[in-house]
Order: C-alpha cells, then structure tokens, then sequence
C-alpha cells in the first residue's frame, strides 16, 4: 500500500495529464453524440485516415473471423494482409466487456493516449531523470505533433487564425497508432530496463514484445529490428560482451515469433491478386536514398546534448536515443539495399517524429539545467507548451469537427435500413451499395457523399459483406481482376456508351483511384497521370461487358442485396433492371433508401 501511495504521490501530475489526453481524445465523440440527443441513429463521428477499414476489421472478430483476411467480401479463407493482432485486442475486449464497435473504438480511443502519454513519460524519466523533460514530450507528441511537421500552424493558433484540418487528432486513429505505437513504447521501456537493470523479467518482456511486433505492424518490427541490429554493432564495437549478449538474444528468440507471418507473407506472394495488391500499396523498385529533415534535426539535438555533457563520457541514455534517431534513417533508407522503397511516412508519423519530440525534450530542459534557469520559470515554460499542446488539438478537432458533422448529421437517417438488414438478412450475405466504387460525379467527393457512407456502415455495424468497396485493395481480392469489374460495372450504371468510354476515362482520371491506390502518390505523380494502357484497356475490356445484359453481370459474383439510396444517386438505372429483368424484388423502403433482394 505504500508503495502505491508513493508511486501516486510522485506522479500524480503525470497521472492526471494522461487521464486528460484521454478525455481530450475522445471529446468530439461525446459531443456528437449529445448533440445529436433524439436524432442519433447510433453512428459516432469516426474519421482519421481509414479509420472506418479498421473498424471493420474489428467487426470481423465480433462475427467470429479472427484471421481478418477479408473484412469486406464474404470470402474468408484467404493469407492476411494486415496481420490481426491488434483487432483481436480491441475486439475481445469489447466483447468481454459487451460493448458494441462504437464502445469499443471510444474505448480505445481513451485508453491507448493514456498509456501512449504514461510510457513515454517514464521512458524519458529512465533516459534523462527530468520530470519536466518527462512530462513535455508526451504532451507535445499526442496533443502538438503536427506542429513539428507545421510549425506555422503554431503562429494560426496564437493569433486566433482558423486552422484548415479534417481529420481528428493521429492518435485517433485505431490499430496505427493506437495499438502499434503502444508496442514500440512498452518495448522501449523494456528494453531499456532489460539494458540497464539486472532483472530477468525485463528479457522476456523485450523478448515478446519484440516477437509479436511483427504480428501488430510491419513497420514497428522493421524499426525494432535496426534498431536491434543497430545496438548488438554498436556493442561490438565498444567491446561490451554483456550487453551483446543482452541483444543478441532479444533479437533472435524474438525471431522466432516471426515464422507464421512469414509462412503468411509466402501464401500471399502466390495469390493470383498478389499483383494487385502491390499496385495498391504502390511498391516502387528503387535504390534512391530519402532524406528526412526530421532525422536531421534530431541528430543536430543529439549533437547540441553531446555538446552539454562534456566532458563527461558518453551515458547509456545518450548511446540509447542516438540509436534510435539512427535507426529511423535506416529505415527510410532500407530500399538502398533491399531495393523495395517502403511508405517512408509510416516511419516518420509513427516513430522518427515521436523520437525526435523525446530528443527536443532532453536537450531543452538539460540546457535550461545549464545555464541554471530557476525551476520557477521552467516550470512557467512547460505550463505554456502544456497549454498550447491542448489548445492546439482543440483547433484540431474543432475544425474536423466542423467539417465532418453535416455528413454524420444526415447519416443517422440510415438507422433503420441498418436496423433492418440485422434484423432480416443472413449474417455474411453481400450487399451492393451504389458508389461503393468511385462514380466521379461532377460535384460529389467520395469522403462525403451519403452512398460512400452507407456502404461503410454497411461493413461496420452489420455482419454482412459488401460486393466492393474503395478500400478493397488493402487486402487481396476474392476474384481475379474484381477491381477492374468492378470499375466497368460503374460505367455501365453511370450510362456512359461504348464509344465514349475513352474519353470519359481519359477526362475523370479519378475513376481509377480505387484500383490505383498509393501507385501515383509513392511515385511522385499526380493522380490525372493515368498511364494511357490502362486507359486503352479498360475501354477494350467496355465494348464487350456493355453488351452483357444485366442479368449476367449480376449473376457473375456473388449478391444478395443491393441497397440504393435513391435520394443521394437519383438517376441510377436499378427501378429499370428490375421492371426489365425481374431480377431482384423490393423488399425495404424508407422514402430514400431501397433494398432490393436478388432472386
């Protein structure tokens, strides 16, 4: 009991920060939903980048389909992509507790802030003994990040400028960062431990952390392990056996963790949809270094801390962050040697900022140290960057928040033909929801028309799958080239003719975005650049599927319903199809929303 007392007394600040990051975090929620009051129809605001994918793939584990190979198409039984721990995690833990998806990503959303401030402030306590330093660096880095990357966004905030964001706070975001940064930090702190104490436990705390990395995300355990690698040379070199044997065990008992993801990654390279997938993520085959300004200015801190503690020799904490900062230049730099570029702003949002936010941390408030500043007025300092740090998410939300709600405001209309299909279809029955797949209408953005958001819906909060949907390619495909059949069946609901397809194509580039991917993005391109083969083959591949009657088309892959939001997409030829062919009856309707039942 006393102990406990003591921890609480000598870190009750920290304690109570945390608690608040948390609060913060999930505010936009709470007050959507007592805004809404009677009008809720039971969708919270959720929106940071594919926020809505990985809340379908924790669905996935409420219905039971714990490998969540295929959170979207009712085929299941294929190699993951996305390895399924992290799901896993949020799911039993709603399903322990009973909440549903909305709870559990709530849920998440205050707990993994938390923890993410409370492991980064005893990770930088061990490192540098400065409760200040402590408490500055997971302030800034959960509630003040983007100013790293957007110092001027700091100068909008203090004149009262209105900042242009919409997408709510990274550590939103469920599965990367939530659970993945939660991995990197306890391993950190284990680590470290494992480095600087005597205690066993440490070893096998480093040891499984390190080992189901890869299981959480590629890019943690690619980072842990140069990080690893980085620290067994370093050892070497410096002759010190004990802390090599230290590492060396880590790194290869936690190696072994990584034999089913890769049997995984073997199964995957064989699927005949491999090649799509890598057009989706936009693998490039290069040798060109990537420079990161970030990097830069933490190795310049590093340098300036060097310059402080002389001429006292070099720490195990100083040994520790220079590793890190090193390991995130190896990382964005591996495809010199692998020739596979890597998403180098994984690296950089989820590891090397955080790491360079921890290295600003050490050196401001050891500098303050030297040149004796009184503690008063460090305090004072850190008060005004604790204040800014919350000021500033608060912009960020609120204009996210602005942003977002009329959309949100009108999805609760889609209450009861959710309700319905839960209530009424089969548990894995396939549902096609108009703009599944990109239509480039003139004056409708995908993110925010009412079709696009039912069809999330559709794969969050029902146990049913969709036919499509825009974020197909982050998983292998059920079918071979379904993304392609997928984009003629948009052409010939949207009734564009055979000889003008071409030019169609060749005027709404965008129509390509849901089988593109990252492919322009990773190459420096802008997304009009289709290259003119696809262009030609599409519209080749269009002379011959126009001419099918609807029929096959439907008939060729698997569909139970469609469900038409007649309100949003008025001209789509589906009342027509079904006067014509009798191909599916209706059997929902709300005014706006029609669910037809395929024959």
């Amino acid at each position: 009991m006393n102990k406990i007392l003591a921890f609480f007394n000598n870190h009750w600040l920290a304690l109570i920060l945390a608690l608040s990051v948390g609060g913060t975090i999930i505010f936009p929620n709470l007050l959507f939903f007592y805004q809404a009051g009677d009008q809720y129809g039971g969708f919270n605001m959720f929106e940071t980048d594919g926020e809505y994918y990985y809340l379908a793939r924790v669905r996935e584990v409420y219905d039971g389909h714990y490998s969540i190979a295929s959170p979207l198409f009712s085929v299941k039984d294929l190699p993951y992509v996305y390895p399924p721990l992290p799901e896993l995690i949020m799911g039993f833990s709603g399903l322990v507790l009973g909440l549903g998806i909305n709870g559990v990503a709530i849920l998440f959303r205050f707990l993994s802030p938390s923890l993410i401030f409370l492991l980064i402030y005893f990770l930088v306590l061990r490192l540098s003994g400065n409760k200040k330093a402590a408490i500055f660096a997971p302030i800034v880095t959960i509630l003040a990040y983007n100013l790293i990357s957007s110092p001027g966004q700091l100068w909008q905030i203090l004149t009262g400028s209105d900042l242009t964001e919409n997408q709510f706070s990274i550590y939103s975001r469920p599965v990367n960062p939530q659970i993945s940064t939660l991995f990197f930090l306890a391993f950190l702190y284990a680590f470290w431990q494992r480095l600087a104490t005597t205690k066993k436990r440490y070893f096998y705390y480093s040891v499984l952390l390190f080992g189901l990395a890869i299981h959480v995300y590629l890019y943690t355990w690619v980072f842990l392990t140069i990080f690893l690698g980085l620290q067994g040379l370093v050892s070497l070199i410096r002759r010190q056996a004990a802390e090599f044997k230290k590492v060396l065990g880590v790194l290869l008992i936690g190696s072994l963790f990584t034999v089913p993801y890769f049997l995984n990654s073997f199964n995957l390279s064989r699927h005949f949809s491999y090649p799509n997938l890598t057009l989706h993520y936009g693998l490039v085959t290069s040798h060109q270094p990537v420079f990161s300004s970030v990097v830069l200015l933490a190795l310049v801190c590093l340098f300036f801390v060097y310059i402080l503690n002389r001429p006292q020799p070099v720490s195990r904490s100083f040994w520790f962050l220079l590793l890190l900062v090193l390991s995130g230049a190896v990382a964005i730099n591996q495809q010199i040697i692998t020739g596979q570029l890597m998403q180098a702003g994984h690296f950089h949002w989820y590891f090397n900022r955080p790491i360079l936010i921890i290295v600003i941390a050490v050196l401001l408030f050891q500098f303050l140290d030297k040149i004796k500043i009184k503690s008063v007025y460090q305090h004072l300092l850190l008060t005004i960057i604790v204040v800014i740090s919350f000021v500033n998410i608060f912009e960020i939300h609120n204009a996210s928040y602005q942003y977002h709600l009329a959309k949100y405001w009108r999805a609760q209309k889609y209450q009861d033909v959710i309700g319905w299909f839960n209530k009424n279809a089969q548990p894995e029955a396939v549902v096609y929801v108009p703009e599944s797949y990109f239509y480039p209408i003139p004056g409708r953005d995908l993110e925010t028309v009412d079709s696009f958001m039912l069809n999330r819906f559709m794969v969050i909060y029902t146990p049913l799958n969709v036919y499509y949907d825009s974020k197909a390619g982050l998983s292998l495909l059920p079918y071979p080239d379904y993304d392609k059949y997928n984009l003629l069946l948009t052409l010939k609901l949207l009734n564009i003719q055979p000889d003008q397809a071409a030019d169609y194509l060749q005027t709404n580039p965008a129509i390509f975005r849901d089988i593109s991917g990252m492919y322009f993005k990773t190459r420096g391109l802008n997304s009009s650049q289709v290259p003119a083969d696809w262009i030609s083959s599409i519209t080749s591949q269009y002379q011959d599927f126009y001419l099918k009657p609807w029929p096959e088309i439907f008939s060729q892959y698997p569909l139970d319903y469609i469900a038409w939001d007649k309100a949003d997409l008025p001209d789509l030829p589906f009342e027509q199809i079904k006067d014509e062919f009798n191909l599916y009856q209706e059997v929902y309707s709300d005014g706006q929303v029609i669910v037809y039942e395929v024959l």
